[in-house]
């Protein structure tokens, strides 16, 4: 067996993690994990943990929440472009694809637009998610993409996934995944035929919503990530339980069966398109 997490947050103190996560992961199969940053202070740790532990990596990034507490979008941006420039410094200023593999920083994350919740400042959270897509383009980063919306009858103006494609189509070199994915066939269409990967995790092994199970059934495996969000959204048989990367086994293991494949044909493409995406 040979999965990876392509999105968990096990630097994150705030969260009771057991001190034996990562082997407990990589006991499991679970070779590799992504744990990924979400404001300029956590990135930093993400990366910290990404350096002191072999087979965890690290994205940075600045969710778009952090717009409530900081509004000084610049700065922000800027201290995060320290933060992958700190992962450069032996490279002499190299920036492109060329040292990627010595590098525990593998792409950008959580980013993007959260519309989710009333209140949201829409012209901000473009502006900050534009200013980070320039890093990814500058530094040759892949980008965990965060995009979640108001139920459509609570939405007073354009949807999140209506301004996602508009700001991403402005950068046509930048890839990733749509981390967490639970939206429309449509948009999986689109961020399919934008050459986007496909993340899933716990969700799929409890949904009860009969239009995002038909969503699952469309993603192709050859587009297919997984990963867990750890601590949140553990798969069954874990519910009530904080996730941990270990439980992709999980995962993978529901989705074989969904898709009546083979659990060792599900871990060897999903592998392979994660080592694909993040460089792995």
């Amino acid at each position: 067996m040979n999965l990876i997490d392509t999105h968990c947050h096990i630097h994150d103190t705030k969260y009771d993690f057991a001190p034996d996560v990562v082997e407990n992961a990589q006991k499991a199969g679970v070779t590799r994990m992504i744990t990924v940053g979400t404001d300029v202070a956590d990135s930093r740790a993400a990366v910290e943990l990404a350096r002191a532990r072999e087979g965890v990596f690290a994205t940075v990034g600045i969710h778009p929440g952090t717009i409530s507490i900081r509004s000084d979008l610049i700065e922000m941006v800027a201290e995060l472009e320290g933060v992958i420039r700190s992962d450069l410094i032996s490279k002499k200023g190299a920036t492109g694809a060329d040292i990627r593999s010595d590098l525990v920083i593998v792409g950008l994350g959580d980013i993007g637009l959260d519309y989710h919740y009333p209140g949201f400042d829409r012209e901000k959270q473009i502006e900050l998610f534009e200013k980070q897509l320039e890093l990814a383009v500058k530094y040759d980063l892949p980008v965990a993409f965060h995009v979640r919306d108001l139920p459509a009858r609570e939405r007073t103006q354009a949807g999140a996934f209506d301004d996602f494609w508009a700001v991403l189509d402005k950068f046509p070199g930048v890839c990733g995944a749509l981390h967490c994915f639970t939206d429309s066939v449509e948009n999986l269409q689109r961020g399919l035929a934008r050459g986007l990967y496909v993340s899933v995790n716990g969700l799929v092994t409890f949904n009860q919503n009969p239009e995002l199970a038909e969503v699952y059934k469309q993603i192709p495996l050859d587009r297919l990530l997984f990963e867990t969000d750890a601590p949140y959204l553990a798969p069954v048989p874990y519910r009530g339980k904080p996730s941990q990367p270990a439980q992709v086994v999980e995962v993978a293991r529901f989705w074989a069966d969904l898709h009546d494949l083979s659990l060792d044909e599900v871990a060897k493409a999903t592998t392979a398109n994660a080592k694909k995406v993040f460089g792995l």
